[in-house]
């Protein structure tokens, strides 16, 4: 993703149920494990950032942990994000989020340079997509929804004065669309 003007930290949560790995019931799969690695890509191709940057997910590589806490079963984990974008660095953690149930916790950050010009080419993406929408005949409630993500990608780049703008748009499409913002 660096390769869209710089980009971004971003912190990413998901869950994946592993109950039908054994193996894992007792032991917490480890950084480069293939469940690890098939969530993590999981992750970044659900990520609205990403889906808006055009990036999809490749692979990882130089993969390190960098600790493991036997108290609290968290693995700290390290290694170099490969999008059809291009590369960035990640930070990762795998832990139990119901260790009887085999469920795993993944919680990712990719560091990068700067996250303006992402967050305003994002935002500007959802702009867009509500003009798009509003062409094609969308539904009140989807114009609505649409001018929440616009706003949501205005305040992500700090750009107030859109923000502000975007705001007031979502506020009037959403009572046209019978909803109390």
């Amino acid at each position: 993703m660096k390769n869209l003007n710089k980009s971004v930290i971003v912190i990413i949560f998901s869950v994946i149920t592993l109950s039908g790995c054994d193996k894992f019931s007792k032991q917490l799969p480890t950084c480069d494990h293939d469940a690890t690695i098939k969530l993590t890509g999981q992750i970044i191709n659900d990520l609205p950032l990403a889906k808006a940057a055009g990036a999809t997910f490749v692979s990882l590589k130089n993969i390190k942990e960098q600790g493991f806490n036997k108290n609290s079963e968290i693995r700290a984990c390290e290694a170099t994000l490969v999008t059809t974008k291009g590369e960035d660095q990640l930070q990762y953690s795998v832990k139990w989020q119901d260790k009887s149930a085999g469920n795993i916790w993944i919680e990712a950050e990719i560091q990068t340079a700067s996250s303006s010009d992402v967050s305003n080419q994002v935002a500007n993406e959802f702009e867009k997509q509500y003009l798009m929408a509003k062409r094609n005949g969308a539904s009140a409630v989807d114009i609505c929804v649409q001018a929440g993500l616009v706003s949501a990608g205005y305040l992500q780049s700090q750009d107030e004065s859109n923000y502000s703008k975007w705001k007031l748009i979502e506020k009037q499409d959403c009572l046209a669309a019978g909803v109390n913002k």
